[in-house]
């Protein structure tokens, strides 16, 4: 895991500051446009993925040499399946451009379907090399992809101010990560790779739930901003998507960890290991725990004076969105799609993420009305928090255990209680440090985390002795 939650690392801080640079380079009017061209990116690349490229997760550990043909057939489908994407966005620009009432949309979207094409091709990169053991590759690919991405937007953007140059950046990085992803795929998979058409009602059985898990995960994550940007203007949108600022707890610690996690109860599974893989569920949550329940807490304490710091008293308006964004994250701990996809129960997945896109769809209105814009990421953790509750019932079946072994409870326990602490502390720090804000997010966040890291110190021989005893598979 720490390898790639280092190399996912080197992508955000790349990624994460490319929006801040924007932010001051663009009037929010323009900015607005940025976020909306890669609103639609993201949810059509998700969409268009129809499940080829996470579904190597499944097929490559337990592959043996059929790994390249299962890989070769990835690429076929996603190159496709881009080219269908990208005919429709450019046929359909005009209207999506009436959708979101932003008329220069209508010039960016065909050179935003030539960048989807590239980055759908390329998408096996990062998931080839993890799924392969290769983690310090796959680290690497994360880190150089994204900060490659980060100068070739930047560096236009800054240069020209324009945003048409902007986005003749994002084509050519896509090109050049299409080439990086063929070459490694070759020497990974040498002659072997290459499609087989035996082998894909194979990938078929396993795609097609996923792919409809997949559509309605992306629409479900996306339909909260496309809600905010098709009944706002876009400098308003501007200020709801700074709230949804990328926080990358997800892409470091999560995501990382439930793929290896993923690869690992593969392997407990062929070897008829149920135990050991209950034991490395509670690990791995926990291990989640440690880092992102403190992160998410921290953040809480020091919203305002970091998004102002970073996106100007312009975006002051976007702290109440990102509180309740934030709080997201938390439920990101519990990583049950890794334990669920690694069974392939596709079909029960497919039925959690058509719930969570009913309760979004049913409570996005109601909840801005009363709220304004925080009520649209309102309706986000919500449903995502009665899904996440049901995927925990199911996982517990699945391992055939109590709900107390479930969860390595009092390391939880004793994770929120130090983090509450040191919130206090940090809190007090900030409001009553003399000096310009930005020294008080800077004394908040060291009294923070040092509060933390002792309370987790003081605590942590005591709660690893108690919550492993209470584990029958430990």
């Amino acid at each position: 895991m720490l390898p790639l939650a280092a190399g996912r690392a080197t992508a955000f801080a790349a990624s994460f500051f490319l929006p801040v640079v924007l932010a001051r380079i663009f009037a929010p009017e323009v900015f607005g446009t940025y976020k909306q061209i890669f609103l639609i990116q993201t949810t059509l690349y998700g969409i268009a993925q129809i499940g080829m490229a996470e579904s190597l997760f499944y097929f490559l550990p337990a592959g043996g040499p059929r790994g390249g043909r299962f890989a070769a057939n990835a690429f076929v489908a996603l190159a496709l399946s881009g080219l269908l994407s990208a005919a429709a966005l450019v046929l359909a620009a005009p209207q999506v451009a009436r959708w979101f009432d932003n008329p220069s949309l209508a010039h960016h979207l065909p050179v935003l379907a030539a960048a989807l094409w590239l980055v759908l091709v390329s998408a096996p990169l990062e998931i080839l090399l993890t799924a392969r053991q290769r983690y310090l590759r796959a680290a690497a690919a994360y880190g150089a992809s994204n900060l490659l991405k980060a100068l070739l937007l930047i560096v236009p953007a800054i240069l020209t101010r324009d945003l048409r140059w902007l986005m003749a950046g994002a084509v050519a990085f896509g090109v050049v990560r299409v080439l990086a992803t063929l070459i490694v795929a070759r020497k990974e998979f040498g002659s072997g790779l290459d499609p087989d058409a035996s082998l894909l009602r194979e990938q078929t059985l396993y795609v097609v739930p996923f792919a409809g898990y997949g559509l309605v995960e992306v629409v479900h994550a996306s339909l909260h901003q496309l809600a905010v940007s098709a009944w706002t203007d876009p400098a308003t949108f501007a200020i709801y998507a700074v709230g949804c600022l990328n926080v990358p707890l997800i892409e470091l610690v999560a995501a990382p960890a439930s793929h290896v996690m993923m690869v690992g109860l593969r392997e407990a599974e062929a070897a008829r290991a149920p135990d050991q893989g209950l034991r490395l569920w509670r690990d791995t949550t926990l291990r989640i725990a440690l880092i992102v329940v403190p992160c998410v807490v921290g953040l809480l304490v020091v919203s305002r004076p970091l998004i102002v710091l970073f996106f100007t008293d312009a975006y002051a308006a976007s702290v109440p969105v990102f509180r309740i964004f934030v709080l997201v994250l938390l439920l990101a701990v519990f990583q049950t799609d890794g334990v669920l996809r690694s069974r392939a129960e596709m079909r029960f997945l497919l039925g959690l993420g058509v719930l969570k896109l009913a309760i979004v769809l049913g409570t996005i209105r109601p909840l801005m009305g009363s709220l304004g814009l925080p009520g649209a990421a309102a309706a986000l953790l919500i449903s995502t928090g009665v899904a996440k509750a049901l995927a925990l019932m199911r996982v517990r079946r699945g391992f055939g255990c109590s709900l107390r072994a479930l969860l390595p409870w009092r390391g939880l326990l004793v994770v929120c209680g130090a983090s509450a602490g040191a919130a206090v502390l940090a809190w007090v720090t900030k409001s009553f440090l003399p000096g310009p804000p930005v020294v008080g997010l800077a004394a908040a966040m060291a009294v923070f985390a040092a509060t933390y890291l002792l309370f987790v110190a003081g605590a942590r021989p005591a709660w690893r002795k108690r919550s492993c005893a209470a584990s029958p598979a430990s």
